[in-house]
């Protein structure tokens, strides 16, 4: 997903580990791994959803400690999600697709500890409470539902689209071991980028 700029200037991108993960599972095990991805990463879109009409992730992305510590966890798990698929590839073989229930743990851990969409929710829904209107958790949790609706059908769009090129990829042992070695190294960028996010002052 493109990057919404907020009114200070500062750019939040959606959580874009999501459609990599998404894409990168679908094509290693088909659809149907691709479609329990989606589901790992939409229930912790739920998670977040739900604490940012607490007012929870306002509170947590205030928090520097809180911050620090799961901007270092989700970059280390991101991190090591593509040494693993870079060390498959280059022993000359393509990860193991993951099952069902593996695709959707990792979803959901690559999206609960993504600390941009803390901050993503924290500081871009309340742009967009109307005041005097309903209450504003109500308000936070439809803006909510509805954005992780959105990312829910491209999601799956992406899912069955790597899936089904999968089918012709699996052929080519050397193709897989250029997806990996590709999906390996954004995941690991991705990994340095969130380690390197700061938090607004």
């Amino acid at each position: 997903m493109d990057a919404v700029r907020r009114d200070d200037g500062r750019d939040l991108p959606g959580p874009g580990p999501d459609m990599l993960f998404v894409v990168a599972t679908a094509a290693r095990g088909g659809v149907r791994a691709g479609f329990e991805a989606v589901r790992g990463i939409q229930s912790a879109m739920i998670v977040h959803v739900a604490a940012a009409a607490l007012g929870l992730s306002a509170l947590f992305a205030a928090s520097h400690l809180a911050f620090d510590v799961l901007r270092v966890a989700g970059a280390g798990y991101l991190i090591w999600l593509g040494i693993a698929a870079l060390r498959s590839g280059a022993r000359g073989r393509h990860a193991e697709p993951a099952a069902g229930s593996d695709a959707f743990r990792r979803g959901f851990l690559t999206n609960v500890t993504n600390p941009k969409v803390i901050v993503f929710f924290a500081a871009f829904l309340p742009q967009f409470v109307t005041a005097g209107g309903a209450p504003v958790a109500l308000q936070i949790l439809v803006l909510g539902a509805t954005f992780a609706a959105l990312g829910f059908v491209c999601d799956v769009a992406y899912a069955i689209g790597a899936g089904v090129l999968s089918r012709r990829l699996l052929r080519s042992p050397r193709v897989m071991r250029a997806v990996d070695a590709a999906a390996g190294a954004v995941m690991i960028a991705l990994g340095v980028d969130v380690l390197a996010e700061r938090q607004a002052a």
